[in-house]
C-alpha cells in the first residue's frame, strides 16, 4: 500500500459510512473524506479564498439549516459556480456525510434543463464538504410571491401554469429514477431566464431519497410543514405523489396568498394536512380561477395518494390543457360569475340556446334563440341570446313568452319588485342555457 493511498487521519466513506485510513473505500472504491468534515464550520470562507485549488470564492449567498452557499468561479475555466457546504447537525455525523454525498449523486444523475446541475463534490481545506453546481441568476418563486403579496396581487394564471408545467417536467425525470424531492416549496423553485425565455429550476434535493430508502435524519424536519403531504406528516412512506401534493399547495398559495393550512404551531399545520378538508381555492383567490385549474388543484390536494394525479406527467398534461384554454385577461370573468359560467367561457363548450321560458308578470322577457352558439356568446353581456328586460307600464298589458297577463295593481307592487323578479328571470334563462347542455 503506497503512502499516497493512506492517511494519518481517520476517514469516512460517504457512500457506505465505513471508517478507514484509506483514501478510497476498500468496499466500493468511493473517495473517502477526512473526519474533520464531521465538525467543520462551513461559514468560515471569505471572498478570495480558493477551495481545493479549483474554486475562488466571490461572496456568501446564504445559509440555512443544511449549510451555507457561496458564489465562486473555477480558477481554470472561470465558469461561475455555486458552492454548497454541509452544516454539521445533531445527527450521527456519518449519516450527515452519507446524506450529503447522496444529494450529490442524486442531483448529478438528473439531466433535465429544469433541474439545477451538479458539477463536482469535494472537501475544503477546513474540512467541510461541498457541492459545486451551476450558479443561477434570478429570484426564487418565494421572493416573487412575497413581492406580489405585499401588493395583494396573485401570480398571473398563465405564468403560474407555465412555471408549474416546468416544475412537473423536472419532477417527471426524478420520479422516473425513483427519486422523491420531499421538500418542494417556492423557496426551492428558482426563476431565471435563458435567451430571453422564462426558465424555472428545481433546487435542493438535499432531503430527496430513493423510494424505500431508510437514510433519514433524526430530530430534523424532513420537509416544510406548509407543503407536506398527509402521508409525509404522518410519517408514512412517500412516493412521487407527495411532490404532486406539494405542488398543489404551491399553486394554492400563488392564487390566494396563503397555503391551504395555516396555524400557529407546526403540529396544527400538519394535522390540517392530514385531517382537515381543503379550503376552496376559488373562494379564497383574489381573481377568478379557471375551472380547470381549480379542479386540478383539488385533485392534487386529495388526502389519499390514490385520489391524486398518479404521476407528475399526468398532472402536467392536465395543466397544459388548462393553459391552452385560458381566457385572455381582458375577457376573463369576474368573481361574480358562477363556476359553471366561468367553465363555459374558459373551455368554450358549444351549447344550444334555451327555449323561451314563461315567467309571471309584471315583466316581459324575450329570448332570441339561434341554433348553436358558444358558451362565451351565450354568457357574454354583448353576445349570444339577447335577454331583454322590460318593466310593464301601469294599467297596460305585458306579453310574456307570447301570453298576456294583466299587471298587478300599483298599490300592491313595491317599486323594487319588478327589478327583483327581472333579475330572477334572467338567472332562470341562464340556468336553462346551462341545463340544455
Amino acid at each position: 500500500m503506497s503512502d499516497a493511498n493512506t492517511s494519518k487521519t481517520p476517514r469516512t466513506c460517504p457512500s457506505c459510512g465505513a471508517s478507514t485510513d484509506l483514501r478510497f473505500c476498500p468496499a466500493d472504491g468511493t473517495a473517502t473524506v477526512e473526519g474533520r468534515a464531521l465538525f467543520a464550520d462551513p461559514t468560515v470562507l471569505r471572498a478570495g479564498d480558493v477551495v481545493n485549488g479549483r474554486y475562488r470564492i466571490t461572496e456568501l449567498i446564504g445559509r440555512g439549516g443544511f449549510g451555507a452557499v457561496y458564489a465562486g468561479e473555477h480558477t481554470g475555466t472561470h465558469q461561475q459556480v455555486a458552492l454548497k457546504l454541509l452544516m454539521p447537525s445533531d445527527d450521527d455525523p456519518r449519516t450527515d456525510i452519507r446524506r450529503f454525498h447522496q444529494e450529490a449523486q442524486l442531483t448529478a444523475s438528473l439531466r433535465h434543463p429544469n433541474t439545477v446541475r451538479v458539477f463536482d463534490i469535494g472537501q475544503t481545506q477546513h474540512g467541510a464538504l461541498y457541492l459545486a453546481m451551476e450558479l443561477l441568476h434570478g429570484q426564487t418563486l418565494e421572493d416573487r410571491l412575497q413581492a406580489l403579496e405585499a401588493r395583494r396581487l396573485p401570480l398571473p394564471q398563465e405564468e403560474l401554469l407555465d412555471l408549474a408545467v416546468q416544475a412537473l417536467k423536472a419532477l417527471s425525470e426524478a420520479h422516473g429514477k425513483g427519486l422523491v424531492h420531499r421538500d418542494l416549496k417556492p423557496a426551492n423553485l428558482m426563476l431565471t431566464e435563458l435567451e430571453g425565455e422564462r426558465l424555472l429550476k428545481v433546487l435542493d434535493f438535499g432531503i430527496a431519497r430513493r423510494e424505500g430508502s431508510t437514510l433519514t435524519g433524526h430530530g430534523r424536519a424532513l420537509g416544510t410543514p406548509a407543503y407536506m403531504s398527509p402521508e409525509q406528516c404522518m410519517g408514512d412512506e412517500v412516493d412521487g405523489r407527495a411532490d404532486v401534493y406539494a405542488l398543489g399547495c404551491i399553486l394554492f398559495r400563488c392564487l390566494t396568498g396563503q397555503t391551504p393550512f395555516e396555524a400557529d404551531t407546526v403540529l396544527a399545520i400538519m394535522q390540517g394536512h392530514a385531517l382537515s378538508p381543503v379550503p376552496d381555492v376559488a373562494q379564497l383567490a383574489r381573481l377568478a380561477v379557471a375551472p380547470g385549474l381549480r379542479a386540478a388543484i383539488e385533485k392534487a390536494l386529495a388526502k389519499r395518494p390514490d385520489d391524486r394525479f398518479q404521476s407528475a406527467r399526468e398532472m402536467r398534461t392536465v395543466l397544459e390543457l388548462v393553459k391552452g384554454s385560458l381566457v385572455p385577461d381582458d375577457e376573463a370573468p369576474t368573481l361574480a360569475w358562477s363556476a359553471d359560467q366561468m367553465a363555459d367561457v374558459a373551455m368554450k363548450v358549444p351549447v344550444r340556446a334555451a327555449k323561451p321560458v314563461t315567467v309571471p308578470q309584471p315583466i316581459a322577457i324575450r329570448a332570441d334563440t339561434q341554433e348553436r352558439t358558444t358558451a362565451k356568446q351565450a354568457l357574454a353581456p354583448k353576445a349570444g341570446p339577447k335577454l331583454t328586460v322590460v318593466a310593464a307600464p301601469r294599467k297596460a298589458k305585458a306579453a310574456v313568452a307570447e301570453e298576456a297577463y294583466e299587471p298587478l295593481p300599483t298599490s300592491t307592487t313595491p317599486k323594487w319588485l319588478p327589478w327583483a323578479i327581472g333579475a330572477a328571470a334572467a338567472a332562470a334563462i341562464v340556468g336553462s342555457i346551462l341545463a340544455w347542455r
